[in-house]
């Protein structure tokens, strides 16, 4: 019996390879998450500040960086704009944390 036990475990083995979890790592870059159409929402390079705050709104806080040049913050409440002087430079999607199993209750 047990050499039979043996030979299953053995034919299981070779068909199968040892049992392994594997996982698959898949790294995004902040600028690319959200959809595109989230993403098309943003304002564009090379805007200048009032064209922002006339499309946008006033944003909910302002930081400037030290050094030069000098990066200024506009922080939204789903994004923040990053300017240049005068000018956008880049503009993020803020993080958005994806539930993946509903709470329990």
């Amino acid at each position: 019996m047990l050499r039979v036990i043996l030979m299953c475990v053995a034919t299981f083995y070779m068909a199968f390879g040892p049992l392994e979890a594997h996982a698959e790592e898949i790294n995004v870059l902040i600028s690319q998450q959200g959809s595109k159409a989230q993403r098309a929402q943003l304002p564009e390079m090379g805007l200048k500040r009032n064209q922002v705050k006339r499309e946008f709104g006033p944003p909910e806080s302002i930081s400037q960086s030290q050094g030069q040049p000098v990066i200024e913050t506009w922080r939204y409440a789903e994004f923040s704009v990053y300017f240049e002087a005068d000018t956008v430079i880049h503009s993020v999607l803020h993080h958005q944390a994806q539930h993946l199993h509903s709470p329990k209750q």
